[in-house]
């Protein structure tokens, strides 16, 4: 898809205006840098944030502006899960696991146009990989494997934010989780390292994103939402890896 600056600033005001996962108060005051500085797309933690967008990267990647809205909110849900759950390992073990959660959370929350995105992009994904693609409700019959009941919570929001650790041992002890990264040269979405190096949160970007998570009600993102201060009843089970 071409995209210029003048349509991407478009696509996401639209994105604003529509989706209260787009939370108002932070990419509204977005301050947008266009770079190859960042593979694809990431947003600082400053005062004003700044959201770094490669245009290479979505051009080449995305074929419809659903597919732009959908890495959007996949970067917002990066920065607000990470911002309030404190990774302090951001291998790519815990990359994959945190970045699955957040894929089927925006198929779950928005549906299989905006998932579209993450099963072209991750389409020959094999094991623990495979699960950054959101899978399909037929495909949880089609193909039975070790991974199908990791695909059925995923799906059904039962393998949450609070499962991500447990599922990123998994990872490694599978030997998937390597320093290597993705194969086929795959990105993760979003700007990993940024959040990983720890730096500070300014205080009205903080203020924006503990604003955002009080209008959730917690389901499928977190295990126990009313623990968080949310009104979802918290998931009967717990999942095992």
């Amino acid at each position: 898809m071409k995209i210029d600056k003048r349509l991407f600033k478009n696509i996401l005001l639209e994105l604003i205006d529509e989706n209260p996962l787009a939370c108002q108060g932070v990419l509204s005051i977005l301050r947008i840098e266009y770079t190859d500085r960042v593979p694809t797309l990431a947003v600082s933690l400053e005062d004003p944030p700044r959201l770094l967008v490669n245009l290479v990267f979505l051009e080449a990647e995305a074929s419809e502006e659903v597919h732009v809205k959908a890495v959007l909110l996949h970067e917002f849900l990066h920065v607000l899960l990470n911002h309030t759950e404190n990774f302090k390992q951001m291998d790519d073990a815990t990359n994959v696991a945190l970045d699955a959660v957040i894929n089927h959370i925006i198929q779950r929350s928005e549906g299989e146009a905006y998932s579209a995105f993450f099963r072209q992009y991750y389409r020959n994904l094999t094991g623990y990989n495979s699960l950054l693609r959101p899978t399909l409700e037929t495909e949880l019959y089609a193909h039975q494997d070790e991974l199908t009941p990791l695909r059925h919570g995923l799906r059904q929001g039962t393998v949450v934010v609070d499962d991500i650790l447990e599922l990123a041992r998994e990872i490694r002890k599978s030997g998937e989780g390597k320093d290597a990264g993705l194969p086929e040269r795959k990105q993760f979405l979003g700007h990993h390292g940024e959040r990983a190096a720890g730096k500070a949160v300014s205080g009205k970007v903080r203020e924006a994103l503990d604003s955002t998570l009080k209008s959730f009600n917690g389901s499928g993102i977190y295990r126990a939402p009313k623990s968080r201060g949310f009104g979802a009843d918290p998931f009967p089970e717990r999942f095992a890896g």
